[in-house]
């Protein structure tokens, strides 16, 4: 973990070594482009963004003593935007699958889906009669690990529409053969 005396690190918080591996995925700043020179580190901003995904709590009661709130959102969003978040995911699962002495790139996949229950959402809600749950069912395509190949999906309001995950970028980019062999 971080080394220094003056914050303390939380369980969400990155070591030295897996900030080395995610720093260099992460967008370098421009220095062409005119503009301030950032106030809070990356480093900071990650593990505040870890903080609230891992936490699960609302960004507005991130603690001081990580970055401010609305920083870290603002970094968030853009970096979700860009793809970066995608391009980490892709990275880091490549990472695992090589270290467990597989392919990089999965041959197989098979589609997830999970219910989960909810009170809300007006036309979105549904009911799954198999497990008897009202709420919105959420799909996952995993290669034969059960390591994700994309972000989840679902329905999720007026603002989002439904996104299919067979169309998984994993295997657009990696170009999948359709082999169903697994490796």
């Amino acid at each position: 973990m971080c080394v220094c005396a003056c914050k303390p690190s939380y369980d969400s918080s990155l070591t030295d070594a897996q900030w080395a591996v995610i720093e260099p995925l992460l967008p370098e700043r421009d220095p062409r482009r005119a503009g301030r020179p950032l106030k809070f580190p990356r480093r900071l901003v990650v593990d505040t963004v870890l903080y609230v995904l891992v936490s699960g709590c609302a960004w507005r009661l991130v603690p001081h003593d990580l970055a401010p709130w609305d920083v870290a959102y603002r970094w968030f969003r853009a970096w979700t935007a860009d793809g970066t978040w995608d391009r980490v995911h892709d990275v880091l699962r490549e990472r695992v699958r090589v270290a467990d002495g597989r392919d990089p790139r999965p041959s197989a996949a098979v589609l997830d889906s999970q219910s989960a229950r909810s009170h809300q959402g007006g036309e979105a809600i549904g009911y799954d009669a198999g497990k008897r749950v009202r709420g919105r069912k959420r799909h996952l395509l995993v290669d034969t690990c059960g390591r994700s190949c994309t972000r989840p999906r679902c329905r999720t309001g007026r603002a989002r529409s439904w996104s299919s995950p067979v169309s998984g970028s994993c295997f657009r980019r990696s170009g999948w053969s359709g082999s169903t062999a697994a490796t």
